[in-house]
Parts: C-alpha cells; structure tokens; sequence
C-alpha cells in the first residue's frame, strides 16, 4: 500500500529520520495528513481549531481523521500570547492541559506501535509531559526529561508492578527556549527517542503489554499516580502528529521536514 502520498525524495534516510541531500522542505502541499494512519494531528498555528475566551483556551480540535475534541482544565494553556517562527503556539504555564472530551486512542490497537511527533519549547526543566496515554498499568508517551538537560524521553509498554519503564535518559542537550522537534517511534519489539532527527538508540521494552487504553489521553502533561494528573508542561507546543503505526524512515523524513521548514527548526545534514 503507498502509505505516503507524497513521494518525492530521491534518496531513502537511515531509521535516525535525519534530512537527505536533495529533501524538500515543507512545501509541495505535504501535511501529517498525507500519510496513512494519522490518529491525532493538533496544530496551534490553525486558528479554526481552537475556541478561547480571551486568551483562555477552552478547546483544541484534533485535525486527524477523529476529530476529537480536546478540553482544558486546571489553567487553561492561553493561545495568541506567544509564537514559533511567527506562528501561533499553545503556552502552557505549568498547571494546566488538555484532556479529550471523547475516549481516543493514539496507537495501533492490535499491535502497540506508534511515532509521535511534536514541535515544543520548554521553558523550565523538570521532566515535563508532552503527550501521554495509560489505563494505569501500561502507557505510551513522550516526555521531555529536563531534570539533566537532556532530550527526549520516551516511556513505553510501562508496567507499573515490575518498573518496567523504558525511558531514554541521554538523548542530546538541548537549551530551554528553543525550539525542537521530538519524536518517538514504537515498533513491535523496539522504541526509540530522537531530538531533531538524532535518536538515542533503541530500546527493548520490558513489558510484554505493548498497548495502551484508549482511556487517560493528556496533551501537555503526564500521568502522576494513582490515575492523577502531574509533570505539566512549561513552555510551548507548536504541533502534534501522532500515527497508529511505526512509520519507515521516508516517512519520519517527510513530516520531520515539513514540521522544520514551518516551525523554523534546522535539523542536522
């Protein structure tokens, strides 16, 4: 099946997702949508999808195929207060997210797998949640482990009862401040960090449950025990693309550089 609609690269990228001589950019009418298996897509440059009372935002529209809608609680992140590269980002004060309003699931249902991409700054280090699902017992996210300064971290297939995190702790350094791409890419036996296309290596998870709930979804915070809400995020998300699937390295090129060529990230040649 010709998952990616979009094929236009002469040359095919390592797994890193790092840009290839002859890569296009953002142009030439790509988006997350033109490539299969998109099950959340939220975009803060796309004033239609977000409904506000002043800067207070009180719903954030999932552009993907669900749809779904995405209600703030504790303080609201505010929109048209801050950009990225002249666009619109979400900002996000440490104590507030979203949360669906209907049940949705991000993964493969059948077999676990995802990639998440997401453009952020952060503002303040403290292990600050980006994405997050979980029934309480395994888990899919992406994090931004900022207690060391480093990025990402992805957990996945969690088990609580045997610790069974699979974390990546030593992804590059980054500056708060900046803006980054983060993404996670979970295959069948592997998942795996990167920061603006660098990954950290892949990890075998520990867990045998490698699917998550369609239950818990947060955007821009994590899970904190006991089913309760914590590691919110400071800082700024630009865009969300999340795949029910672990997609091939043309793919992750392709939204990699159309997510840099919009938001203004240089990613490594």
């Amino acid at each position: 099946m010709n998952r990616l609609n979009v094929r236009s690269r002469p040359g095919r990228p390592s797994r890193t997702g790092r840009r290839t001589a002859g890569g296009g950019g953002g142009g030439g009418g790509f988006s997350p949508s033109s490539i299969d298996d998109l099950s959340l897509w939220l975009d803060a440059s796309d004033a239609s999808t977000i409904a506000a009372t002043g800067s207070a935002v009180d719903t954030w529209t999932d552009k993907s195929p669900t749809g779904t809608v995405f209600e703030d609680y504790g303080t609201a992140p505010q929109t048209g207060v801050r950009s990225i590269n002249g666009l619109n980002a979400m900002n996000f004060n440490a104590n507030g997210a979203f949360r669906p309003t209907t049940a949705v699931r991000i993964n493969n249902a059948s077999n676990g797998t995802w990639t998440i991409f997401a453009v952020v700054v952060v503002d303040a280090f403290q292990g600050r949640g980006i994405v997050d699902q979980d029934n309480g017992s395994n888990r899919i996210a992406q994090y931004l482990n900022t207690q060391n300064g480093t990025a990402p971290k992805s957990v996945g297939s969690v088990s609580f009862a045997t610790n069974g995190d699979i974390k990546h702790d030593n992804g590059p350094a980054f500056a708060t401040t900046t803006p980054v791409i983060v993404h996670s890419l979970r295959e069948t036996a592997t998942i795996e960090a990167f920061l603006n296309g660098t990954g950290d290596g892949a990890l075998v998870p520990t867990a045998s449950n490698r699917t998550a709930s369609d239950t818990n979804l947060r955007i821009g915070s994590g899970w904190g025990g006991s089913g309760s809400d914590n590691f919110y995020l400071d800082g700024l998300i630009g865009e969300i693309a999340g795949y029910a699937r672990a997609l091939d390295a043309e793919e992750v090129t392709a939204v990699l550089e159309h997510l840099a060529a919009k938001w203004g990230i240089t990613l490594p040649s």
